[in-house]
């Protein structure tokens, strides 16, 4: 019988199981998830082989190809293989490349292309309303590029040093008496 529900702090439900309603631990099972658990590693430390030789698939351009007209589908694939290389470029710059700098390199490449659709259509049309919206994208590629390239260097700057991460992996935890005081 389940205990009347309760709320947390954050005001959810929360319902407690009495342990006369649980069902007895097997052993069987039990083993098999430690040895399945073991085989896995744990994801966090030095030496965990896990996700070896799969590549990132970060800050995609979210764009489906497929419902966008011809033209623009070329230049949609075009964006992606520059934000691809984009991204290699300055993880390889600064040895580190977030989620974050990733999807900022994605809407650069969307507005760089962009830039270019508009920049055809003000060459074909002459209009200067158009030269003028292609300068403003060109711009704001530009910053887009840059704040990307800062907030790499920033994020690669807080990484911690190889060095540093096996130091604080061997440090010995401290006593209980010692964390009381």
């Amino acid at each position: 019988m389940l205990t009347p529900v309760r709320r947390d702090s954050a005001g959810q439900p929360h319902v407690e199981i009495p342990l006369k309603d649980l069902r007895p631990a097997n052993p069987d099972e039990t083993a098999r998830n430690v040895a399945a658990r073991k085989l896995r590693g744990k994801p966090f430390t030095l030496g965990n082989t896990v996700a070896v030789g799969r590549k990132p698939v970060l800050a995609l351009l979210g764009v489906d190809a497929e419902s966008v007209p011809e033209p623009s589908r070329r230049d949609l694939k075009r964006a992606d293989r520059y934000r691809q290389r984009r991204v290699r470029e300055i993880a390889g710059a600064h040895g580190y490349a977030s989620a974050g700098t990733c999807a900022v390199l994605g809407s650069a490449a969307l507005v760089l292309a962009s830039q270019r659709q508009v920049a055809a259509l003000a060459f074909r049309t002459g209009d200067p309303a158009l030269h003028k919206l292609a300068a403003d994208l060109a711009e704001k590629h530009s910053q887009l590029e840059l704040k990307a390239g800062f907030m790499a260097k920033d994020e690669a700057a807080r990484q911690p040093k190889p060095n540093q991460l096996e130091a604080w992996a061997k440090a010995p935890l401290p006593d209980d008496d010692e964390a009381a005081q």
